[in-house]
């Protein structure tokens, strides 16, 4: 009986011997494909770390480009001139090209490389699907250093022109996606909807002050301003209600906050709440810059002179015009508030006692500052040369000197992050993943001679 027992053991093993050896394992493409972060099992298959690096590269990378763009037009915009600005400005400038076009091919490959990863993610993440907005953005910051810098160039206008429509395209398909796939995919909810949920309105309010930008710097004709002006009103009307919504449901947040609750979540949380406070000053003051432009456009193209409309006489565009430039000066307000709020909430939560004093930790988060930043200066520089005051002309130039201070912070860090691997979800870095990942090739040799023997 014992010896039919054993004999019966020995039969299932070698059955299931032949079953494990029939069923061939997963390859390592469909593992990675499938989302898998880590290997499922570090004895047998462990991940290369440019491999991981590059799943973990999400759209937070592209407001690189766009804050570093924002910084150039600030340099350009100032009015404190000195001998190498413009140079300075130049070299910003290409920096933010340089960095858009490595942004986007890097994350153009992670979608051929991991499709599934990167839609799953998009659908999952609010923050994710937000981020994508920052391309756009990045790309129109770029636009308006062009017309800003070759506009009144012949030849130009009409390149800057056409370019500006691209970005107009681009700016207004995200924003106006977006909330549908936040409606229909997965909602995330008032407690889990960040303010980097208002990174496609700032996109189209980008969009709506380069049309302003284009029509005062550039050498295109009134027909071809019209539609850039009246569309540029268009995104303003389409933006502002949503960043009043999205406002509302931050602050009520804010305010909703248990304090118990809020010392006991992660530090790393409340930093990236605290840094991307800062995102709702964006779409108040990008509005006012937006405001400013368009109005003081309407008032010296000469639009009611050359159209024919119920509108077209001078007094109905001259009080559009100071009206527009008004609210443009009440929004730039609202956005000196959360400016205000962030940098408060910034020293609660990294230096304060809610972060227990200890040091910061740099995050991509850190970046949502720059952008924000650099609106509020053009705004006060547009309002400094409206008024013709020297407040505003000297608290946009103290605001730029920090800007840049703040954007070679953010580099500075970028860069460390980057390699040591922090940034890219590389736990123990590019040296000790790559060793992990040949002692993994060489044990799954090992295992495959031993099977062979």
């Amino acid at each position: 009986m014992v010896s039919c027992q054993s004999d019966l053991s020995a039969l299932l093993i070698n059955l299931g011997r032949i079953r494990d050896i029939r069923k061939p394992p997963l390859s390592r493409a469909v593992l990675y494909d499938m989302g898998f972060g880590r290997a499922a099992s570090a004895d047998t298959l462990t991940e290369p770390a440019r491999i991981t690096a590059l799943r973990n590269f999400g759209s937070i990378w592209f407001i690189i480009p766009q804050g570093t763009g924002v910084l150039a037009l600030c340099f350009w915009l100032s009015d404190y001139q000195f001998n190498g600005l413009n140079i300075i400005a130049y070299i910003a400038w290409a920096i933010a090209i340089i960095s858009f076009f490595v942004t986007l091919a890097t994350y153009i490959a992670r979608v051929v490389c991991f499709p599934r990863h990167v839609v799953h993610q998009l659908a999952d993440d609010a923050s994710e699907l937000a981020s994508i907005a920052s391309m756009p953005t990045a790309a129109t910051a770029i636009v308006q250093m062009l017309i800003l810098v070759l506009g009144n160039r012949p030849g130009w206008s009409t390149t800057c022109y056409v370019l500006w429509w691209i970005v107009f395209g681009m700016s207004f398909a995200v924003a106006t996606i977006t909330p549908q796939i936040y409606i229909t995919t997965n909602p995330p909810g008032f407690d889990n909807l960040l303010p980097s949920s208002q990174l496609p309105v700032v996109a189209i309010l980008t969009v709506a002050a380069t049309g302003g930008a284009l029509c005062s710097n550039t050498s295109i004709s009134v027909a071809q301003q019209t539609p850039v002006i009246a569309l540029s009103y268009l995104l303003v009307g389409l933006a502002v209600p949503l960043a009043i919504y999205l406002d509302t449901i931050f602050f009520s947040r804010l305010l909703d906050q248990v304090k118990e609750v809020q010392r006991q979540s992660p530090r790393s949380e409340r930093q990236t709440v605290a840094f991307q406070t800062m995102i709702c000053a964006g779409p108040w003051g990008q509005s006012g810059v937006a405001l400013l432009l368009l109005g003081n456009t309407i008032l010296t193209s000469g639009l009611s002179v050359s159209t024919s409309s119920a509108v077209s006489s001078e007094f109905a565009f001259r009080s559009i015009g100071y009206f527009s430039m008004f609210i443009g000066f009440l929004f730039w307000g609202q956005s000196t508030f959360w400016w205000i709020l962030s940098l408060l909430c910034i020293a609660h939560s990294v230096v304060g006692t809610a972060a227990d004093k200890r040091g910061i930790s740099f995050q991509m988060a850190a970046w949502s500052l720059v952008f924000p930043w650099g609106v509020y200066i053009n705004g006060a520089i547009h309002i400094g040369k409206l008024l013709d005051s020297d407040a505003f002309r000297i608290w946009a130039a103290i605001l730029t000197i920090s800007l840049t201070i703040l954007w070679l912070l953010c580099t500075a860090f970028t860069i460390k992050g980057v390699i040591n691997g922090s940034l890219l979800g590389l736990e123990h870095g590019w040296r000790e993943n790559r060793a992990a990942s040949s002692m993994g090739r060489r044990a799954e040799e090992g295992a495959g001679r031993s099977k062979h023997s």
